[in-house]
């Protein structure tokens, strides 16, 4: 019986969390993941002319389009 009640709960979830939204921008690597509730942005974008090759790499996590985290902006060369 608790089986039968389980197993919508368990598909509601895995629908509503999966990463069903993935985009790629075209300057140099950026990575947009995202569910019906929330966003992950993993960005890596050149640096600048005057900086040789690097790039700026770093992520966000937005829920509901409020932004509650953003790791430290690093500056990293391949």
């Amino acid at each position: 019986m608790k089986k039968k009640k389980i197993w919508p709960w368990i598909l509601l979830l895995f629908f509503l969390l999966f990463p069903w939204r993935i985009s790629f921008a075209g300057d140099g690597g950026s990575v947009c993941y995202g569910g019906l509730f929330y966003e992950v942005n993993r960005y890596h974008y050149f640096a600048g002319m005057d900086l040789d090759g690097r790039y700026w790499v770093y992520t966000d996590v937005r829920i509901f389009g409020v932004e509650i985290y953003e790791s430290p902006r690093r500056i990293v060369q391949e």
